[in-house]
């Protein structure tokens, strides 16, 4: 089955809103108890605006266990009584049944908001499209098959897990939550807000809960019906229960029916994943990437571009037909060079989705001088016009950026703010290349000299660096 690109055009988005059409028909149905097929209901298409087909479709679970609704949800999924669901505390299937998401599919059908899904309104509202689209898209049909009395869905078909932080890197844009590298280390740890908590867990013998083997038995239970398999991180090509759920899948014979996605860094691979690609029915490879070259190696510490490229040329080795994703987090080092990464994507003929970089300031595109927007505007032009030279849709080309660059400018700091971010930033970036023997200055010469001809002589202090390299 051909998946809708994660570079959402408007006819996706178009599509999707038309397919709600007549499924809003059967949910209606649904929830007044007339039974899933009933016929005769009015249509629902006036809250298209908020449904989202993910709820009766998809589980996701956060590296620390947490429960939420989707990869671009925040908001915790909770008991009645405020209690996070928490894989460290709850069971996949007590997760899947909870009143919560019982609760947010009822309020769907009835055209009212919930707050999990505050990402996806902001991005359609700014023209960036979203998740939920996409979503609505390839999950129609299942959902509307697969609808049965009572408020719960069958099995879960889509499984987007997390589990443990387990990663070989330390990324510039990254929080311990992600990375079990950064919260080991002493100095890029301390600066993260998002850490990750260690419940009392309910697993008798093991010292870490997300490797405990009741964990994958769980897994392979509830995932009977699987069809899609989205593996993040942490990073899944080194975890062992990741690794495990997908030797299952193949030894069973399950894996050929099932599309599988890794949202991978792609550069430690544990070699059984090359060897367990080629059995599962198409292969999605997202690669978290935020920098060509000499970028890369300074934003993906310690990883190398040379590996990664290495490891793409194997991979592409194992089957023919892999679909490459390229997924960069623009923020205030890459954006200004993200293009020398775009072009390279264009010519692998790889699929290309920027996000921006939020939650943590001190990193944030809004800190980028004027001057430097302008230069991310030109180039842009540039890019746009070599693409269309080259036979490229060049509107959507353009698309990739301009929604970003046009929301960091809506949504910009104000002065107070910026001097106290950018002050943070100066730190962070000492911190790190003191502990890690790099130089910002030297890497992004430009940009460095935009950020003092605006703000002022770079500060000389950090913040936790002692004097150890991490």
């Amino acid at each position: 089955m051909e998946h809708p690109t994660w570079s959402i055009s408007c006819l996706i988005i178009k599509s999707a809103y038309n397919l709600l059409d007549g499924f809003a028909t059967v949910l209606k149905a649904y929830f007044s108890g007339e039974g899933a097929h009933a016929k005769g209901v009015p249509e629902m298409s006036n809250h298209s605006d908020v449904f989202c087909a993910l709820p009766w479709v998809h589980l996701n679970i956060n590296p620390d266990g947490a429960a939420t609704l989707c990869c671009q949800s925040h908001h915790p999924l909770r008991e009645e009584n405020g209690k996070p669901l928490n894989l460290q505390t709850h069971s996949l299937e007590e997760i899947w049944n909870s009143s919560a998401l019982r609760g947010i599919r009822a309020d769907m059908v009835a055209g009212k908001p919930v707050p999990h899904c505050f990402a996806c309104h902001h991005n359609e509202k700014i023209g960036a499209g979203s998740y939920r689209l996409v979503a609505n898209q390839r999950w129609q049909a299942t959902v509307d098959a697969d609808l049965c009395e009572g408020g719960q869905t069958r099995p879960p078909r889509y499984f987007d897990l997390r589990v443990g932080n387990l990663c070989n890197l330390k990324c510039v844009i990254c929080k311990s939550l992600y990375s079990s590298q950064i919260e080991r280390d002493p100095v890029h740890g301390p600066w993260t807000e998002a850490s990750y908590q260690r419940l009392e867990h309910r697993f008798e013998g093991s010292d870490d809960w997300d490797q405990a083997p009741e964990i994958l038995d769980e897994i392979v239970a509830i995932s009977r019906n699987v069809e899609e398999i989205q593996l993040a991180g942490g990073e899944p090509t080194i975890n062992k229960t990741m690794i495990g759920w997908l030797n299952h899948l193949c030894e069973t014979g399950k894996a050929a029916q099932i599309h599988l996605g890794l949202v991978t860094n792609f550069i430690n691979v544990n070699p059984r994943i090359y060897n367990l690609l080629p059995a599962f029915k198409s292969v999605d490879l997202k690669l978290s990437i935020d920098g060509y070259g000499g970028v890369y190696d300074y934003v993906r510490y310690p990883g190398k571009w040379d590996y990664l490229i290495r490891n793409v040329e194997k991979a592409k080795s194992t089957r023919s037909d892999i679909q490459f994703y390229v997924m960069p987090v623009l923020n205030v080092y890459n954006f200004l060079h993200i293009f020398d990464l775009l072009e390279w994507s264009d010519k692998q003929g790889f699929h290309c989705h920027a996000t921006l970089a939020r939650g943590v300031n001190y990193i944030d595109s809004r800190l980028l001088p004027p001057v430097t927007r302008r230069r991310i505007h030109d180039r842009l032009e540039d890019y746009v016009s070599a693409g269309r030279a080259a036979g490229l849709d060049g509107a959507g080309l353009r698309g990739r950026l301009a929604p970003w660059l046009a929301e960091i400018d809506a949504t910009d700091f104000n002065p107070e703010t910026r001097a106290r971010h950018i002050d943070s930033f100066m730190k962070f970036t000492n911190d790190l290349d003191r502990s890690r023997s790099l130089n910002f200055r030297e890497r992004f010469p430009m940009l460095y000299q935009d950020i003092v001809a605006y703000y002022g002589p770079w500060r000389a202090e950090g913040r936790f660096y002692d004097g150890r390299r991490a």
